[in-house]
This record gives C-alpha cells, sequence and structure tokens, in this order.
C-alpha cells in the first residue's frame, strides 16, 4: 500500500512514537493485545515526496527491524555493525575477484539492493557522508575507485545479506 503524503516527516516522527511503546509492550506476557500487535510489521520506506508503508504477517521481523541500525553480524570471523558489514563483505568479494569492473561489480550487487543511492559509487560521485570515502575504506576496481554506501538499516540491510548468501558468503546474525 503507497500513500501520497505532503509531510511525511510527521508521520515518520509519530510512527518512531509508536513503536517506542513496544519497549513498554515487551514487558506484558500472554496479552492480546501484545499478540496482535507482533502479528503486523509496519516496514517504512521515505522519500522526500512519498511514504510507503508495507505491511506483513510476520512476527518474528518486529523485534529484529526495529533494531537492525545496532544489529551485529559475524561476517569471516569479525563482527561488524550493519555498514561495516557491507563494507566487509564488499571489499572480500572483490578481493576474491580481483579482475573485476565497475559494471561487473553492478551485475554482483545491484543499485537496488540498496535503494536510492545504490551499494557504491564512483569515488567522484560518493563525496558526502552517505558514503565511505576515507582513503583506507575506498575500493579500487580495475577501472575506477569506489566508496561504498554506509546507508544500511532495516529496510535494505537484508536485501544485501541474501545477495551476499547468493554469492557464497556466509554471514550470521549476533545472537
Amino acid at each position: 500500500m503507497k500513500f501520497l503524503i505532503k509531510k511525511p516527516d510527521i508521520l515518520v516522527n509519530w510512527l518512531r512514537d509508536f513503536l517506542r511503546m513496544d519497549q513498554y509492550l515487551e514487558n506484558i506476557k500472554d496479552t492480546d493485545l501484545l499478540g496482535q500487535f507482533k502479528e503486523e510489521e509496519i516496514q517504512i520506506t521515505s522519500t522526500t515526496e512519498k511514504l510507503s508503508i508495507k505491511k506483513s504477517n510476520t512476527s518474528t521481523e518486529l523485534g529484529s527491524t526495529r533494531n537492525e541500525k545496532t544489529a551485529k553480524f559475524i561476517f569471516n570471523g569479525s563482527e561488524y555493525g550493519t555498514g561495516r558489514l557491507v563494507l566487509a563483505v564488499m571489499k572480500k568479494y572483490i578481493a576474491d575477484n580481483p579482475s573485476l569492473d565497475s559494471k561487473c561489480l553492478l551485475e554482483a550487487f545491484p543499485k537496488k539492493i540498496q535503494g536510492s543511492c545504490g551499494v557504491f559509487d564512483n569515488e567522484q560521485k560518493a563525496g558526502d557522508k552517505r558514503h565511505f570515502n576515507k582513503p583506507h575504506e575506498l575500493i579500487i576496481l580495475t577501472d575506477c575507485a569506489i566508496a561504498v554506501s554506509s546507508q544500511w538499516g532495516s529496510g535494505n540491510i537484508n536485501n544485501f545479506i541474501e545477495q551476499a548468501k547468493k554469492l557464497g558468503y556466509q554471514i550470521d546474525r549476533r545472537q
């Protein structure tokens, strides 16, 4: 279900306040209210003009979705947050495939996985704070240097993990 809203920031703030109620509800056991609350997940995607809201009946995702920014993952024996996980996987993929150019890398990690800014961008185009663009974070390909997006959270990290697993990489969520 998609809505066109003139001031999505108001709805986003209201939903953040609503989700804070979940912390209170976690203390309540075996109530119908808690059961109903956990049966519906609301996923929000916001741009300046549109706010997209998806509902699904996956009760297990609500707890993890709320905390994706602070979630920890294990990859290659090290622990990472969401953004650093993506950077580590990308570096490993390129180390395993040293003859890659940006076109081939885009085929392996399409822009749609991340969303609006893509998984990575050319170093010159990625001069903002939305990318890992310090000299030691840049990745050198055969045709250019790239900066990996640092914009990862509940709406897109699972897309990246699925793609990484398709490419043969093992990523586990820390319990």
